[in-house]
Order: C-alpha cells, then sequence, then structure tokens
C-alpha cells in the first residue's frame, strides 16, 4: 500500500496562486460592503435618535434637544462621536447631567458628520409639539471619500427625518436641490 507524502511543490505553488487570486478579487469587494455598512448603520443611528427626540418630546410635553458631543456630558459643533438627548429646565442650552436623556455612541474612525442646521447653533431644538425649529440636515462623510458611500438624514419643520435619495439611480445620493451631496 502506498501513501501520499504531502504536496510536491508545483502543486503548493499552483495552490498558493489560486488562493492570491480569489483573496485578490474578494478583498476589494469586501471594504466596500464594509464601507457601505457603516455609513448605512451611521445614518440610521442618527434617523432613529432624531425620532427618539421628537417622541420624548411629545411624551413629556416638553422641549428636547439634540447636540453632538466629544464627551458625552457637554455639546459641541462635531456629530461624530456621541449625540445628546437632554431637556433643558434651566433654559441654558447646554445639558447638565440631570437633563441628560440618553447618550448614542458612534464608532467612526476616520468618517464623520457634517450638520447642517440651526444656524451653526451646536444644538437642534425640537418643540413639545414635536416639531423641529429649524430645518436640517445630517451627512455621513466616509473616511475614503468615497461618494457612493455619502449619506444623508434630512428633516423639515414639522420635524419628520427622511433620508437622502439617490433619485437618478447613479449610486450618489442627492441634496435638497438635487445635486450630487459632497461632503
Amino acid at each position: 500500500m502506498k501513501y501520499n507524502q504531502g504536496l510536491t511543490l508545483i502543486e503548493l505553488i499552483i495552490t498558493i496562486a489560486i488562493a492570491a487570486t480569489l483573496f485578490s478579487t474578494a478583498i476589494p469587494n469586501f471594504s466596500a460592503f464594509i464601507n457601505k455598512s457603516k455609513a448605512n448603520s451611521s445614518v440610521h443611528l442618527l434617523f432613529r435618535t432624531f425620532q427618539l427626540a421628537r417622541t420624548e418630546a411629545l411624551n413629556r410635553n416638553n422641549n428636547i434637544y439634540l447636540c453632538g458631543s466629544n464627551d458625552g456630558y457637554s455639546c459641541h459643533q462635531h456629530w461624530s462621536y456621541t449625540l445628546l438627548l437632554f431637556m433643558d429646565n434651566n433654559d441654558d442650552k447646554k445639558p447638565s447631567s440631570d437633563e441628560i436623556i440618553s447618550q448614542h455612541y458612534f464608532k467612526l474612525k476616520g468618517h464623520h458628520i457634517k450638520t447642517r442646521a440651526a444656524f451653526g447653533r451646536p444644538y437642534i431644538k425640537i418643540s413639545k409639539r414635536g416639531s423641529a425649529v429649524d430645518h436640517g440636515s445630517f451627512i455621513f462623510c466616509p473616511k475614503n471619500q468615497e461618494p457612493r458611500h455619502y449619506r444623508r438624514v434630512t428633516w423639515n419643520k414639522s420635524g419628520r427625518p427622511y433620508f437622502g435619495r439617490d433619485s437618478n439611480q447613479d449610486g450618489v445620493v442627492e441634496d435638497t436641490n438635487g445635486k450630487p451631496l459632497r461632503c
């Protein structure tokens, strides 16, 4: 009876070449999948948090503020780390520890979120009726700056958020004027 002692050098080289070919075609597709998933999950978190702010305003019959935060306790112009929901009981437009309703964390290494709203204020105010004081948008900008991965959540003054659309089906979400979204 004859036993196989292993692979020959030629068989090993052919196996490695086939594996390398398979990996070289799979890795770019996997990377694109990861980037698309990160973009989609980020805008869904923004959307759900905005809806939660409206729900809290209606349930509590009080104004609710939504803001971005670097440290999880104070409002900043940077929306890429933490989202805070708070009631402003002392009307100072800043969250106190007893006013914070919830904190929502992003894991966006290298990605960032821009906000176009509220005339440069670091917060968005939702009235006790659930309407937004100002309309605006969140724009997700991926670290690879690939326009196919830009995303947008926009809200109107009635407080209804909606996702940006790709109306011409070119793979790039448009801004509110129908032009390709820019970061």
